[in-house]
């Protein structure tokens, strides 16, 4: 190759990088490294536990990487630090570590997860009933002992 070619090329690949740099909703997050992948949604207030490359984890990484993002709120219970305590997000074997108390930008799928599970938790008290082993109806419970576990803990 000539000088010039070689120049061209430099230019041109230096060009293609500014521009992913600057739209990384063009990014392809399916052929990307996984270490980009990674960065782009491991921002403050998320990480992610290490995960086997290759696997079911790693194609929800990036796909979490190509969505857009959402502001989340994920609120403290008592005892709980804001910014400190954090909470699990595991899908598809990708486990993220939410940092409770503190707006966070997530993946717009793992935020709405999220807001389900905390749907779901806050309606639970609200006259769920279970079946129970005589085969009558009675009220979940809610602490998630067995009567053997509150008996040796007493």
């Amino acid at each position: 190759m000539t000088k010039t070619t070689e120049e061209k090329e430099a230019k041109a690949k230096a060009k293609a990088e500014e521009k992913e740099a600057k739209a990384p909703e063009s990014i392809n997050w399916g052929t990307c490294s996984i270490d980009k992948v990674l960065a782009n949604i491991e921002v403050a207030g998320v990480e992610i536990i290490k995960f086997e490359k290759g696997g079911k984890a790693e194609k929800q990484a990036r796909f979490y990487a190509s969505e857009s993002k959402l502001p989340f709120f994920y609120p403290v219970k008592d005892k709980e630090v804001p910014g400190v305590d954090k909470e699990w997000c595991i899908v598809n074997g990708l486990r993220l570590l939410v940092t409770k108390g503190v707006y966070i930008q997530l993946p717009k799928s793992a935020a709405e997860h999220l807001m389900e599970c905390l749907n779901q938790t806050a309606m639970a008290p609200s006259g769920v009933m279970v079946i129970g082993d005589d085969g009558k109806l009675k009220p979940a419970r809610l602490d998630m002992r067995s009567d053997g576990d509150n008996q040796a803990l007493n």
